[in-house]
């Protein structure tokens, strides 16, 4: 998803650059980066449920909690809970459409995918950075999506290769469910772990690292709400209502109050 706080790991010019989206077959093959989260998401992914759902959502506010990651103190790591009311099937079409979300993520200049079979594709984002002599953030993700129900969708997603981005790992789950007065809506929920090479922003900048990371995640998924919900709106209104929204949140408290994600104990800290 979305990242406001790459412009500051872009600071550190790299050589390395993504090829272009119809080049990108050549990754078909190429592994995902394997990160330390990467066996236990895949755990939660498989067993998370609306109990869990129900337990991390907060009906009053932003149901986000921030974790992290001993001895690495900007390895980000999120979970964002939302309630869409809208069908499973509308949902599912909005999150699949890659190419949209360069039209409704703030600060995305491109973003496309490439379907390699049925449930695995793959995409290239680009992130403006607004800054001059500074390049822009590209890079290459792995999506896998699983069905293990009618009702239930996951989107499990990869870092391939990156220009700033050292790692990214995560999912989205969606489950359908039957609102109070019969009409359908969706439980979604999103965790997300990344790193990247940070540059002096560690020094200059440390707490808009995580502030922007969390405010992008934010941002982007009240886009895909709000683009799920109003099927009819413009995009340039999903984005625009979708960066107010994100704007009014304070994130402070649940950035302050972040712990570890419990590992595996064949897992280990990066």
């Amino acid at each position: 998803m979305v990242r406001t706080s790459l412009i500051y790991c872009a600071i550190i010019p790299a050589a390395l650059s993504l090829a272009a989206l119809c080049a990108m077959a050549g990754f078909a093959d190429k592994p995902p980066v394997i990160s330390p989260y990467t066996d236990r998401l895949k755990k939660i992914a498989s067993s998370y449920d609306s109990e869990q759902f129900k337990r991390d959502y907060k009906a009053d506010g932003p149901s986000i909690r921030c974790f992290s990651t001993p001895d690495h103190p900007f390895y980000i790591g999120i979970e964002q809970a939302l309630r869409i009311h809208a069908p499973l099937a509308r949902v599912d079409a909005t999150i699949a459409d890659i190419s949209g979300y360069s039209r409704i993520f703030d600060g995305m200049k491109h973003s496309g995918a490439l379907a390699v079979s049925e449930n695995r594709f793959l995409t290239s984002f680009e992130h403006y950075i607004p800054l001059p002599f500074i390049p822009n953030v590209k890079s290459s993700i792995l999506y896998e999506v699983f069905r293990p129900s009618a009702d239930r969708r996951i989107y499990r997603y990869q870092l391939l290769e990156s220009n700033s981005l050292t790692q990214d790992d995560g999912f989205i789950w969606l489950e359908e469910t039957t609102g109070t007065q019969g009409e359908k809506e969706v439980l979604f929920a999103q965790f997300d772990f990344f790193d990247a090479s940070w540059g002096i922003a560690k020094a200059l900048a440390p707490r808009k690292i995580w502030n922007d990371s969390v405010r992008g995640l934010d941002q982007s998924d009240i886009a895909l709400q709000l683009k799920s919900e109003n099927p009819d709106w413009p995009d340039e209104k999903v984005l625009e209502e979708s960066k107010k929204v994100a704007d009014e949140h304070d994130y402070e408290k649940e950035i302050k109050n972040r712990g570890p994600l419990q590992l595996e104990p064949s897992a280990s800290a990066p």
